[in-house]
């Protein structure tokens, strides 16, 4: 029989790694006094009791409470996960742990409650690992460096008051510091996940927050890094205190129970207490924290966004501090021995040498290595720059990349889609170019050329593309599917038909190929089945934006408005989009809503450069009509400003001035364009005896995006 390990298999190892080596920090802090069988039992009353906080949040899903997204964030943070998770933590320590025969001295009560909190943190991971189903290894490793060791450092601060209260002799005291502990430990965990809570809004921040930010001169996303930043360093320094206390404590007391607790069996307790392991370890995790920081820092001089730097002190910081818990354990030192002896001096000196040497000869490697990481730190900058709007900013990362590493082809991919957000096609089409002749094989860079080629109007070279990555990548759905859009455009809807039902033979929950069903019925104006398909693809993937705006577009033309503000609002809201602002805006108008608040807010994540930026100030009162006519720069620019134009009046009851507008919109826009559908639409309103027949090939939504591009992609004009 062959085992074919799946990626579900590997989930639960992976959720569970990095419990490992905090439980081997916390039997090497024992110093052989603390109890395996005590260890055991903490771990197991940590899991059980991690099933507690979800019956808090059961009863607070079942309460249907309405509250702002600050309110929510606070009291998920210090209610849901602050006092009931280090509640049920607390309850387990105190009933389990506490009265255990074999809990004897201090020590064993903190490392007992530490050991409780990575029972609760291993359960909790095992959950987070297996929902987040297809993105469990991001998941994994995210957790791994930070939730469990926080969870455990968290238990340390617990365990030490705690402490505090075992030796208070009064009973009311003893009852307040408990409270007090239990607060403390609330209060750290709360402001860990608080930061949290509040980007899962973005990016619809709170208003307080943004202000705040503002009046520091910093962004939102910047201010969160800070905080969640400042959250990992106060539970560092709580535990830090508590460790070091204990270390105080054991030196001018002698405390009973101390003989030694060999684990079992022998191998793995030499493991487990031998100074190799405690060295080797603990290097592993401080020196290459210490080197990410180092880069983090460096990559930030070079131009990489503040924020990525803010992160990777966040990510290291609880590893470096797991890191240097276990050097400090490798070699325990004996009472009234020098602090480093002589051949520890030799040692050290040694390994400085031997390290400086190995700098010295692998100069070029390690100069070559940090160049390569600069320059993905610097792709990954520009993607976030670009998706906040900042396209300028996000272009000279993609250029500093490059810089770096001349021959790198993700900065020229991703510089490609930044110039398509500008609509700078020819630039586009030079980018991917380049990128085609260094990857010749890379599908997702074919696709990507042949969505500039559509963008240009040249449909057989798009299609050509399409057809050489199929043959690279036979039978690959997504690339199907994205020729089946481009076929649809051309108005080859038998073809397009056919690549999108063998895209769903292949995958029948593939999200692209129903929007793409849905955009071609959309284009017959069959709006029952194309909000049919679209309805499908949303509930497959309820985070793709392009489908929720070609729904909004459905209804829009059927007149839907509300609805039509719905979707236009999803897909702003999940991928940044002008298009979908300036619509989302036309259908607000039509619904009756002031939509100009809405419409400032998206167009403060748009980049000012890049058109329809000029149309959105028209519609914001910030430009006259005839400036925004002018400020067309090509002929695909001048019919779209003439549909825009015409719906602005439209909305102020204008409508014989619009419909000569809305008729050029017609005769000029390509029938694959928005703006083309929306005028045959609206002229079907205002005028319909004038309105014209649908043509054969007539209009297409954005084209979705092809395998490989960034969630900025999107915003590009098809």
């Amino acid at each position: 029989m062959i085992l074919v390990l799946s990626s579900r298999i590997l989930a639960l190892p992976a959720a569970l790694i990095g419990g490992m080596l905090v439980a081997l920090v916390i039997l090497r802090l024992g110093r052989k006094s603390f109890s395996p069988r005590l260890f055991g039992v903490a771990i197991a009353s940590g899991a059980m009791v991690a099933f507690l906080p979800a019956a808090v949040d059961f009863f607070e899903a079942r309460l249907h409470l309405v509250l702002t997204p600050f309110w929510e964030a606070t009291i998920k943070a210090f209610v849901l996960a602050g006092l009931a998770e280090e509640g049920a933590k607390l309850a387990a320590a105190y009933f389990f742990v506490r009265p255990y025969y074999e809990r004897r001295t201090a020590r064993d009560l903190v490392l007992g409650v530490a050991s409780v909190a990575l029972g609760f943190a291993l359960l909790e991971n095992v959950l987070y690992v297996f929902a987040a189903a297809d993105r469990w290894p991001a998941t994994a490793l995210a957790r791994m460096a930070t939730a469990v060791p926080i969870h455990a450092l968290i238990g340390i601060v617990l365990g030490g008051g705690l402490v505090r209260a075992e030796s208070e002799p009064r009973g009311a005291m003893r009852t307040l510091l408990i409270m007090r502990a239990w607060l403390i430990a609330a209060l750290l965990h709360g402001f860990y996940d608080f930061p949290l809570f509040l980007g899962q809004h973005a990016p619809l921040y709170p208003t307080p927050l943004n202000q705040f930010a503002l009046a520091f001169s910093a962004t939102t996303p910047t201010l969160l890094s800070i905080l969640y930043l400042a959250a990992v360093v106060a539970v560092c320094i709580g535990a830090t205190r508590v460790i070091l206390g204990l270390r105080k404590k054991a030196s001018v007391e002698s405390e009973p129970g101390g003989a030694a607790r060999p684990v079992r069996p022998n191998w793995l307790n030499r493991f487990v207490f031998a100074r190799a392991t405690g060295l080797i370890l603990g290097a592993l995790l401080l020196i290459p924290s210490a080197i990410w920081i180092a880069l983090a820092v460096n990559a930030t001089i070079a131009g990489v966004m503040p924020v990525m730097t803010l992160d990777a002190l966040s990510v290291c910081a609880a590893s470096a501090m797991i890191g240097a818990l276990l050097l400090s354990r490798a070699a325990p030192r004996p009472a009234g021995a020098p602090r480093i002896s002589r051949k520890g001096r030799i040692l050290a000196f040694g390994a400085l040498a031997a390290v400086g040497v190995a700098i010295v000869v692998f100069h070029s490697a390690i100069e070559a290595a940090r160049r390569d990481l600069l320059a993905y730190a610097l792709v990954f900058s520009g993607n976030s720059y670009s998706g906040q709007g900042d396209l300028d900013r996000g272009v000279q990362n993609y250029d500093s990349a490059l810089a770096y590493k001349p021959d790198f082809v993700p900065a020229f991919f991703q510089r490609a889609l930044a110039n398509k957000t500008y609509q700078r096609y020819d630039r586009v089409l030079d980018d991917l170019n380049t990128a085609v002749r260094l990857a010749p094989d890379d599908p997702a860079i074919l696709g990507e050329r042949a969505n500039a080629f559509e963008n240009l109007h040249q449909s057989d070279n798009a299609v050509a593309d399409l057809d050489r990555a199929l043959t690279i990548k036979p039978d690959e759905p997504v690339l199907l599917s994205v020729r089946a859009e481009i076929l649809t455009n051309k108005g080859d809807f038998d073809k397009a038909s056919a690549d999108l039902d063998r895209a769903l033979q292949l995958k029948p929950d593939l999200a692209l190929a129903h929007a793409g069903r849905g955009d071609l019925f959309l284009q017959k104006v069959d709006y029952g089945n194309a909000l049919r398909e679209l309805d499908e693809a949303i509930r497959i993937d309820p985070n793709f934006a392009t489908a929720y705006f070609t729904r909004g577009r459905a209804h829009y033309y059927r007149g839907e408005f509300p609805a039509a503000v719905a979707d236009f609002q999803q897909a702003n809201g999940r991928q940044p989009y002008a298009y979908s602002a300036l619509w989302l805006y036309l259908a607000q108008a039509r619904a009756g809503k002031n939509g100009r608040d809405e419409l400032i807010f998206w167009a403060s994540r748009l980049s000012p450069n890049a058109w329809p930026f000029p149309i959105i100030e028209l519609y914001l009162g910030a430009r006259s009509a005839p400036s925004a006519l002018d400020s067309a720069a090509n002929p695909d620019q001048v019919c779209e400003a003439d549909y825009y134009v015409a719906e602005w009046l439209v909305l102020q009851n204008l409508n014989e001035p619009a419909i000569p507008g809305l008729k050029r919109a017609v005769d000029a826009c390509p029938k694959s364009f928005i703006e083309y559908s929306g005028a045959v639409a609206e002229l079907s309103r205002l005028a319909p005896p004038a309105a014209p027949a649908p043509a054969p090939d007539a209009p297409a939504s954005p084209a979705p995006e092809t395998p490989g591009a960034s969630s900025n992609a999107g915003e590009a004009k098809p």
